[in-house]
This record gives structure tokens, C-alpha cells and sequence, in this order.
């Protein structure tokens, strides 16, 4: 067979198997967990078989070889990014003393790293669109076929250590970016370093093993030894980070999510007023920072002190301290929009950190003359998630309720 059609068959088998693990990491969660996935030996896997079908056992350990160094690059690179970002990957000194002291008094560890419990959302398949898997399989059957040209040109170890590359991990990046925001996307690059220390075990593995069984088998061994290396790194690393602390960072909702509101607002020539107690004035901030906002965003209250939301607010006591959340959420809208003179009222109200919540969960509610909506946010995912959930919430029933739906 020419070199073009090698190239052509590893480009569809590459740019396939990224799709296929690509998938797999959206329907997983955490994101730092799903970013394992970002950093498969997909590109690897695919190039490797389609190698050992029509090239041998010594091209795919060459290959192999150069791929020891290339993950090696991948678990620097992914080490480099991660502190980069605020509050992600950073120690806090603070934080670990108070853990440690919570853990010698027997207290509830309240503190979050990353976004929760690992699990898996299958209704994530609906929110996936054809358009970002064309995306990642152009990505892999880039890499694969880049991969191919230099292995006949150079060698197969130059080549190899282009087979380390995580094809899903640039296109997951940008895409998770635009839609999630970029603490988000920085958990991805924190799982990827995990993925790459995986990777790396895959490429030694293959080494190891061809010549001493066949290559499909030793292909076989070395993709269990990535999947069981990886998530046992992950857990480790969680608990190392679990008892030494990490510092906790704002939600990162993008401007955008905000414009449908605001401009739902504008158009219906009403204004917008705000009462948040554990999201902080994220929500009025986020509301804020669209452009024309001040047409529409009157302002906002933030409060943390129960007697505060009886004095500010006039939230009457009998509610705040024998009613629903709900029912305390409702009212700090509608306080918040007579007070400010709006004609919407939107609250957050509960609290974000683990044990409270069990007591007061999050509840997000939006009232106008035509109407009121409420919604609670389930589970405990972590303060930032919970944040996260909890502003977006706001801003979708800020739409509905001016629509009446």
C-alpha cells in the first residue's frame, strides 16, 4: 500500500478513536475527572494498530519509544497550565490548617475540591453537537496523519512522539471555554496531567511487552494500564488535596449566559433588581457587565446575616425562620424589586457549603407582576458549582417569568 493511503487509514482511525473517547469524558464528571479522557492514547491507539497491521512489531516499538518522550513533554506542559489559573492547583496554607483541625476535632470536612462526586450523565449525549465531534475527529485525524509524515520521513521514534499529543485536549479546551468557561476548562488541563501520566505507563508498557507477546496483546495490556493507572492517580491526587486544601474561586459564567436576560428585559422596557445571600453578587455582577445593562439593571443586595434580610429587606421573621426556602426566596425577590423600584425581582438564597446546605439548600426565584418561578438547585457539587448552577438558574427564570411561561 502507498504512504498516501497509510496516511488516509490512520487519519480515519485516529480522527474515530478521538471521537469515541471524547464522548465518553462528556458524559463523565467531574470535569478534572472527564479531563483523563482529554489526554487518551487515542491518537496512539489508532496510529498503533493501523502501524502493526501494515508496518510490524519494531515500527510500533520505534513509535513506542518516541512516545515515552512525548508524554513526558504532555505531563510538563499540563503541569505548567494548571497554576496558571486562579485559585486552581494553588495550596492554601489557611485552608490546610483548618482541614487539619477539623479532622483531629472529628468535625465535617466541608471544603470542596473541584466539582464533586466522579459520575456520569448520559443526558449529556443530547447536549452534544455533530459540529464538535467533527471538530475533535478533525483534530485526531490531523494529528495521526502529521504523526504518519514524520514517522516515513524522519523515523518512526520522531514520529512517536507526535502520537502523544492529546488530540481531544485542544479541541476540548475550546469548546468547554465558550461554553462552560475557563475554570472549567483549567479542570480539564488538571485531569489531562492525570491522562498523561497514564499515557505515559500506555507507551512503556507497549515497549515493555512487544516481542515478548503479540503486539495486539500487548496493545491490549497497555490501554488496561492506562485506564487503571489514571483514575488511581486521580483519586490519590483528590485525597492528597482533600487533607491539604485548596483555595476556593468564584464561578466563571461567561458575560454571555447574561445577554438573553438582559435583553428580554430591555425589550419588554422593564428593569431588573437583585437579593443574593450565597452566590455574593455574582449574579448582579454578571447581570452588570452586559453591555446597555444599565438600561434594565436597577441594582442589588447582597446579604449573609438573617437579621440583615429582616431589616433590609423587611423579610418578615415568621418566613425566614419557619417556611420554605422557597418562600424566603420569593420574598427576598419581591423585597429586593420594591425596594430598588424594579419591576423583576431575582434571588439566590441557601448556601453553598456542604453541611449548611443540608439544613437551607439553594433556592433561585424570579417574581414580576405576571408572576413567579422558583428553582432548586439538587445535590452538593461544591461551592463553585453550586454558585454556578445557581446564578445560571436566575438568569433562565428571569426569561421565563417575563415571558409567562
Amino acid at each position: 500500500m502507498s504512504n498516501i493511503g497509510v496516511l488516509a487509514i490512520r487519519g480515519l482511525a485516529g480522527g474515530t478513536v478521538v471521537v469515541l473517547f471524547s464522548v465518553v469524558g462528556e458524559l463523565l464528571r467531574p470535569k478534572s475527572f472527564a479531563g483523563i479522557f482529554a489526554a487518551a492514547p487515542s491518537v496512539a491507539l489508532a496510529s498503533l494498530l493501523v502501524t502493526t497491521a501494515l508496518r510490524g512489531e519494531t515500527a510500533v516499538r520505534a513509535s513506542a519509544l518516541g512516545m515515552i518522550a512525548g508524554a513526558i513533554a504532555l505531563v510538563a506542559a499540563c503541569g505548567e497550565a494548571v497554576p496558571r489559573a486562579p485559585g486552581l492547583g494553588r495550596f492554601d496554607p489557611g485552608l490546610a490548617g483548618r482541614r487539619r483541625g477539623s479532622l483531629r476535632s472529628g468535625a465535617p470536612v466541608t471544603d470542596h475540591v473541584d466539582e464533586g462526586g466522579v459520575g456520569s450523565d448520559t443526558g449529556r449525549l443530547r447536549s452534544i453537537r455533530p459540529r464538535d465531534l467533527a471538530v475533535r475527529f478533525a483534530f485526531g485525524a490531523a494529528v495521526s496523519v502529521v504523526a504518519g509524515i514524520v514517522g516515513f520521513t524522519v523515523g518512526e521514534p520522531a514520529g512517536g512522539v507526535l502520537l502523544a499529543f492529546p488530540a481531544i485536549l485542544p479541541a476540548a479546551l475550546t469548546l468547554i471555554e465558550s461554553r462552560e468557561g475557563t475554570s472549567t476548562a483549567v479542570s480539564d488541563v488538571r485531569g489531562a496531567v492525570v491522562g498523561a501520566l497514564g499515557m505515559l505507563g500506555f507507551a512503556v508498557a507497549v515497549v515493555v511487552l512487544s516481542g515478548r507477546i503479540p503486539v495486539l496483546v500487548a496493545l491490549l495490556v497497555a490501554t488496561v494500564t492506562w485506564a487503571a493507572l489514571s483514575p488511581a492517580l486521580y483519586f490519590g491526587g483528590t485525597r492528597i488535596a482533600g487533607v491539604l486544601g485548596e483555595q476556593r474561586y468564584l464561578p466563571d459564567v461567561a458575560v454571555a449566559e447574561a445577554v438573553p436576560a438582559v435583553e428580554a428585559l430591555r425589550h419588554a422596557g422593564l428593569t431588573v433588581a437583585v437579593a443574593e445571600t450565597c452566590s455574593g453578587g455574582v449574579l448582579c455582577a454578571l447581570l452588570s457587565a452586559v453591555p446597555g445593562a444599565s438600561d434594565a439593571v436597577r441594582g442589588g443586595v447582597v446579604i449573609h446575616a438573617v437579621d440583615v434580610e429582616r431589616t433590609l429587606l423587611d423579610v418578615p421573621a415568621e418566613i425566614l425562620e419557619k417556611d420554605t426556602v422557597e418562600a424566603a426566596a420569593c420574598a427576598m425577590a419581591e423585597r429586593a424589586r420594591r425596594l430598588l423600584n424594579a419591576d423583576v425581582g431575582l434571588s439566590v438564597a441557601g448556601a453553598t457549603d456542604a453541611e449548611p446546605a443540608r439544613v437551607r439548600p439553594i433556592v433561585v426565584a424570579a417574581v414580576a407582576p405576571s408572576g413567579a418561578r422558583t428553582t432548586r438547585i439538587e445535590g452538593d457539587e461544591g461551592p463553585e458549582a453550586n454558585t454556578g448552577k445557581a446564578v445560571r438558574d436566575a438568569l433562565r427564570l428571569c426569561v421565563e417569568v417575563l415571558r409567562g411561561g
